[in-house]
């Protein structure tokens, strides 16, 4: 049970502060291993130092919990004052327990999965920016399902979007490589979507916040959705969507 009470507390961030009026962080996490960066950030959060807990976020986090309060204030900003209220809701038996805790971890390529060890199947996962971690996901609790879903379903759109403009353009040249390199406009409002085409045949991409890719891949007259990590977010375990 010892893994399972810590994992409960790597998700009590934003749980306590959500009804809360909220009142900087920022800086860059160390260039340690994932499962160091993710020990840093409990290791803040037991000690009360809100920014060197938020030093361990991504940005894309902390904008993402400042959208989630609706709160009239920086990302940075958020997310101090949500650390400190969350810290309220954690017991020095607890952030004992995290000190001592064991983590295992999966590294796939720049995106690293930690777990606690004997903690279920809850893990925290972090992206690799310019050689250093930073945590990315699975500190928000319940609040993670419907934050995940909106983010990836935001890069289908993009994806199917992106789709459209290049057949768009290959009905015009008649041939697809003819649409590259991509152009801005072709990308839309809807997402950072990128394409790469060929003489008979694109490959469109966009990667959710949560890190999750999506394609559409076009070759003679068939097409194929693929993502990766397969089971991730709204990537289907056989990593299709």
């Amino acid at each position: 049970m010892k893994g399972r009470n810590v994992a409960a507390a790597i998700q009590v961030v934003l749980l306590a502060a959500i009804a809360m009026p909220l009142a900087g962080c920022g800086g860059a996490a160390g260039a340690a291993a994932p499962a160091a960066v993710l020990r840093d950030y409990l290791d803040a959060l037991a000690d009360g130092d809100a920014e060197g807990a938020c030093d361990a976020l991504v940005d894309e986090l902390k904008q993402r919990m400042s959208k989630l309060t609706k709160a009239n204030d920086t990302p940075a900003a958020v997310c101090e004052s949500a650390l400190k209220a969350a810290k309220t809701g954690l017991t020095d038996e607890l952030m004992q327990e995290a000190r001592e805790t064991k983590f295992a971890t999966t590294v796939q390529g720049d995106r690293a999965f930690v777990k606690a060890i004997g903690g279920g199947d809850d893990a925290v996962g972090l992206k690799r920016l310019n050689g250093r971690w930073y945590i990315a996901r699975g500190i928000l609790g319940p609040l993670e399902g419907p934050l995940t879903r909106r983010s990836d379903m935001a890069a289908q759109k993009a994806v199917r979007n992106t789709v459209t403009l290049v057949e768009a353009c290959g009905a015009r040249t008649g041939i697809y490589r003819k649409c590259k390199p991509l152009r801005r406009e072709y990308i839309g409002p809807t997402g950072d979507a990128t394409a790469e085409t060929h003489f008979d045949g694109f490959k469109a991409t966009a990667t959710s916040d949560t890190g999750t890719r999506f394609n559409i891949t076009r070759s003679d007259l068939n097409y194929v959705q693929s993502c990766s990590p397969a089971g991730a977010g709204l990537c289907q375990a056989n990593g299709s969507w």
